[in-house]
C-alpha cells in the first residue's frame, strides 16, 4: 500500500458560502483512516469499519454522502469523483451516496461546491391478535367501508440486514404464486441492479421465484428477523394473517458479512429504498418502504444525510412512504443491572466550575468483539458551547482508580490516541476527535470519544473496566453510545467517587434512533398487545414475566398489556420535535419464520411461525396500514399519511386523553378503521409517474373520483397544522434571510390562489407549496439491537 493512500489526513477547513469556516469532513473518516494505516482491509469484517472496502492493489475506499450546496451541481460533483475513481450510486437534490478513494477525501472536501462528507453510519435491527388491537381485522373486512381492503395493488418494501425466506407461504396468492415483485440479495454474487449505479448482487423477479430458478439462498436467516417483519407487514396465513395479505412485495436483503456487525450502512439504506421506489414507479404501484432498523450515531436533529436523503424521497411524492422503528433503546426498569446501568444517552448541562463527568461500561465483551471492540461516545454541543471534552480508563474491579488518564481535548483539535494495558492482558486505546467544530450540516459542536480494544484483551477484563466521559467549562448538548444496545453497552446511574467533577446519570430520552427522527418518516413506538402466547408444545408463556425463562431467554419484558413497551425508545428530537409519531402493537407478536430458523422453541407456535417483540414489529404494522391507505387512495403524500394517523389515533387511559402528542406515545394509538373513514375513495385516479428518471416527482392530475385538479384532495377535516417546519440547518447569512422573505411573500401569493382548489384546507396547501419549494432540509410535518 502506498503511503498517499495509507495517509492519515488531517480534517480539512474551507470557508462555505456564508463565509464561516465551517467542518466538511466527518469525523468518523478520520477514525476510518487510521484503522485502514493500521491494520489493513480486515477491519472491514467489523461494525464501524464495514464502510471501509479494499481493492486488491490495497486501495481503500470508503462509503460516504456527499452532499452539496446547490442542487444544480450535484451531477457535476458525481463526475468529478467518478474521475477520481470513486463510484456514484445514488443521485438525490442535494445529496449522493458514492465510494471515495480514501486519499482523495481531501480533493473532494476542497471543492467549494462540497458541503460535506458523511461516513456511512453502522445500523442495527430493531426487533394475530394485535390485528384486532389496531381494527385492521374490520379493515380486511370493509366494515363501515364501502369495500374490502387487503393492500392489493400496493407495494410493501422491506429493507433488512437478515436474509428473508422468499419460499414462505405467507408470501403467495391464493393460486400459490409469489406475491413478491422482486428480491435483490446482496450478498450473492450478481450484476446487480439497473436502478443502482455500481451495484453488486443477485436481483430475482417474480417470475424466477414462481419457476424455482432463484439463486439466491432460500430458507431466509436464522434469527428470521426479516421473514417476521415481512409477515406482519403482508403475510397470509388464515391464522396468523399480516395486516396487508393482498400487498405486493420488494425484498432488500442488505448485509455485508454478517447481520450482528450492522450489515447496513446509512448510506446503502438509502440506495436500497431508492431501489423500492424506482421499482414501484415501473410497476405504476404505490409503495410503503419498512425500516426496521436504525443507528444512534449522529445528531439526532433531522440535519444528517440520511435523514436528508430519505427525506427527500418521499417529500411531496404522491404514493410513497417510509416507516421506520423508533428503536429500543429505553433502558427497561425490570434489567437484572437497574441499580447500576441508565441508558444509551447523556444530557449535558455544563456551567463553568461546575465540571460533569458520565460513567459508561461494557456489559458483554463477547457482543462487543462481533461489533469491532470499539465503544463510541458520539457528542454534539450547542454552537455557543466552550468546553473541553476528556475521555479516561478507570479499574473498577475492587476500586475505581484510574488507568489512563487523557489530556482535555478543546474544539477544533483532536488528542493524540493514549493507551495503556489498563489492568488488562492486551491494550486499551483512547481518543477524542473534536476536530468538527462547527459540523456544515447543523453548525454544532461534534466530538467522537472511542474506545478500542486489542484482540488480547478478555471479554472479562473489558466487563472490569469503567470510562468516563468529562465535560469541562461552559457547553450543553447531548451525547450517544454506540453500539446502541442497552444490554452491551451502557452509562451508569452511580456517583463512584470524588475526581474534581461531578458524575450524572445516563438516561433514555431523545433515544429515538436515527432515521426514525427523520421528519419526513412515520416513526413506530411499540405497546404490548396482549400478555401471553402458546408455544407449539401447548405451554402457555408470559409476556408480563419478570422473571424464570419467559424473561431470561424468551423475550418477556415485565410490562403491562395495553401499556407502551418498556423497551420503546422516548423523544424529543434535538431540536424540539415531538417523537415517535405514533404507536402499534410491538410484543408479543407472532408472524412468519424462517424454514432455515433457529428459534428458541419456547418462541415457535407452529411450524412456521414464531412470536418476537420490538419496535421492529411495531413498524410494519403501521408500514401494512399505510398500504391499506394507498389501496384506497394511492395519491396521498407522506405528510398527509402521516397526518391521517396521527389526527385518527386511539387514546386509552394508557396513553392519557391529554397531554398528547408527547416523546412516550406520540399521537397515541393507531386505528386503522377511523384513517380509513377518513379518506375519500378516488376512482379513476392516475397519479403517478412523470419523470424520465422513473422518479415520482409531480402529482398528475387525477381524472374523476372527489380530487380536483392539479393532484389535490379531500382528507378529512383539519383543524390544526402541526410542525411546520422550513428552517435551513446551515450557515445563517443575509442572502439566506432575502430568500426567506421572498418565499414568504411567494406562498402568500400561493395561497391566495390555493383557495380555488376546494377539496384540501388552505393550511395544508400552505404546507405543500413550503415543502415542494424548501432548498434546506425536508419539512418536518406529519421516521440497532433488534427492533
Amino acid at each position: 500500500m502506498s503511503l498517499r493512500h495509507a495517509a492519515f489526513f488531517f480534517l480539512l477547513l474551507v470557508p462555505g458560502p456564508a463565509f464561516a469556516k465551517i467542518t466538511k469532513v466527518d469525523p468518523l473518516i478520520k477514525h476510518l483512516a487510521k484503522e485502514g494505516r493500521d491494520y489493513g482491509p480486515r477491519t472491514t469484517d467489523y461494525g464501524l469499519a464495514k464502510a471501509l472496502s479494499a481493492t486488491p492493489d490495497g486501495r481503500l475506499f470508503v462509503d460516504c454522502f456527499v452532499k452539496v450546496y446547490d442542487p444544480a451541481q450535484t451531477k457535476e460533483i458525481a463526475a468529478r469523483i467518478e474521475e477520481l475513481g470513486g463510484t456514484v450510486r445514488t443521485l438525490l437534490t442535494r445529496i449522493m451516496t458514492a465510494s471515495l478513494p480514501l486519499e482523495e477525501i481531501e480533493t473532494v472536501a476542497g471543492w467549494s461546491e462540497v458541503r460535506y462528507i458523511e461516513a456511512g453510519k453502522p445500523l442495527l435491527p430493531k426487533m394475530d391478535t394485535a390485528r384486532t388491537v389496531t381494527n385492521v381485522d374490520d379493515v380486511n373486512n370493509g366494515t363501515n367501508l364501502d369495500k374490502r381492503y387487503d393492500g392489493s395493488g400496493v407495494i410493501i418494501g422491506i429493507v433488512d440486514d437478515t436474509r428473508p425466506d422468499y419460499d414462505h407461504a405467507d408470501f403467495t396468492d391464493a393460486s400459490g404464486n409469489t406475491r413478491i415483485k422482486f428480491y435483490w440479495d446482496k450478498n450473492t454474487t450478481g450484476s446487480g441492479v439497473s436502478e443502482i449505479s455500481g451495484s453488486t448482487g443477485l436481483e430475482c423477479a417474480a417470475a424466477r421465484i414462481d419457476a424455482g430458478t432463484c439463486n439466491a439462498t432460500a430458507g431466509g436467516s436464522a434469527d428470521s428477523h426479516a421473514t417476521h417483519v415481512a409477515g406482519i407487514a403482508a403475510g397470509d396465513d388464515s391464522t396468523y394473517k399480516g395486516v396487508a395479505p393482498g400487498a405486493d412485495i420488494i425484498f432488500v436483503f442488505n448485509v455485508e458479512t454478517d447481520a450482528d456487525s450492522g450489515g447496513n450502512l446509512s448510506t446503502t439504506i438509502v440506495d436500497d429504498v431508492r431501489y423500492v421506489f424506482n421499482k414501484a414507479d415501473t410497476l405504476n404501484q404505490p409503495a410503503v418502504v419498512n425500516l426496521s432498523l436504525g443507528t444512534s450515531i449522529g445528531a439526532h436533529d433531522d440535519t444528517s444525510s440520511m435523514e436528508d436523503s430519505l427525506n427527500d424521497l418521499v417529500n411531496q411524492h404522491p404514493g410513497r412512504a417510509i416507516v421506520n422503528a423508533a428503536g429500543n433503546e429505553r433502558f427497561n426498569s425490570n434489567d437484572t443491572g437497574a441499580d447500576r446501568y441508565a441508558g444509551l444517552h447523556a444530557a449535558v448541562a455544563v456551567t463553568s466550575g461546575t465540571d460533569e463527568g458520565f460513567e459508561f461500561e461494557v456489559r458483554s465483551g463477547s457482543t462487543l468483539g462481533t461489533l469491532g471492540d470499539q465503544v463510541i461516545v458520539d457528542i454534539w454541543l450547542n454552537a455557543a458551547s466552550t468546553c473541553t471534552v476528556e475521555l479516561d480508563a478507570f479499574d473498577d474491579a475492587d476500586a475505581k482508580t484510574r488507568q489512563i488518564n487523557m489530556a482535555a481535548v478543546s474544539s477544533g483539535n483532536s488528542s493524540p490516541t493514549t493507551s495503556g494495558a489498563a489492568g488488562t492482558s492486551g491494550t486499551v486505546t483512547l481518543s477524542v476527535d473534536f476536530t468538527d467544530s462547527t459540523n456544515a450540516n447543523n453548525g454544532k459542536k461534534h466530538a467522537q470519544a472511542t474506545v478500542t480494544f486489542s484482540s488480547a484483551v478478555t471479554n472479562a477484563q473489558i466487563e472490569a473496566l469503567t470510562f468516563d466521559v468529562i465535560f469541562r467549562g461552559t457547553c450543553a448538548g447531548d451525547a450517544w453510545i454506540w453500539p446502541d444496545r442497552n444490554s452491551t453497552v451502557s452509562f451508569t446511574s452511580r456517583s463512584p467517587g470524588s475526581f474534581g467533577y461531578t458524575y450524572v446519570a445516563g438516561d433514555s430520552n431523545r433515544t429515538i434512533t436515527i432515521p426514525a427522527t427523520a421528519s419526513g418518516l412515520i416513526a413506530a413506538a411499540s405497546f404490548m398487545s396482549k400478555q401471553s402466547w402458546t408455544d407449539t408444545n401447548g405451554t402457555s408463556h408470559n409476556q408480563t414475566a419478570t422473571s424464570g425463562t419467559d424473561f431470561t431467554s424468551l423475550g418477556a419484558t415485565g410490562g403491562t398489556v395495553s401499556n407502551i413497551s418498556l423497551f420503546s425508545s422516548l423523544g424529543p428530537t434535538p431540536d424540539g420535535r415531538t417523537k415517535p409519531d405514533i404507536a402499534a402493537p410491538g410484543e408479543p407478536i407472532v408472524a412468519s419464520m424462517s424454514s432455515s430458523n433457529t428459534v428458541a422453541t419456547g418462541r415457535k407456535v407452529d411450524a412456521n411461525h414464531f412470536k418476537n417483540e420490538g419496535t421492529s414489529m411495531s413498524s410494519p404494522h403501521v408500514a401494512g396500514i399505510v398500504a391499506l391507505m394507498f389501496q384506497k387512495n394511492p395519491c396521498l403524500t407522506s405528510n398527509q399519511v402521516k397526518t391521517l394517523i396521527t389526527d385518527n389515533a386511539a387514546t386509552d387511559s394508557f396513553t392519557g386523553t391529554t397531554g398528547l402528542p408527547n416523546n412516550t406515545w406520540g399521537y397515541g394509538k393507531i386505528d386503522a378503521l377511523e384513517i380509513m373513514k377518513d379518506i375519500a375513495t378516488l376512482s379513476g385516479t392516475t397519479c403517478g409517474l412523470t419523470g424520465s428518471t422513473g422518479i415520482q416527482n409531480t402529482a398528475v392530475t387525477t381524472t374523476s373520483g372527489t380530487a380536483g385538479g392539479g393532484g389535490c384532495f379531500r382528507i378529512g377535516p383539519r383543524t390544526t397544522d402541526r410542525g411546520l417546519r422550513t428552517t435551513d440547518h446551515g450557515p445563517r447569512t443575509l442572502f439566506v434571510w432575502g430568500i426567506f422573505l421572498l418565499l414568504v411573500l411567494t406562498i402568500r401569493f400561493r395561497l391566495t390562489s390555493a383557495s380555488s382548489c376546494n377539496p384540501i384546507h388552505a393550511t395544508q396547501s400552505a404546507r405543500a407549496f413550503v415543502e415542494k419549494n424548501q432548498t434546506g432540509n425536508s419539512p418536518a410535518v406529519g421516521q440497532s439491537s433488534r427492533r
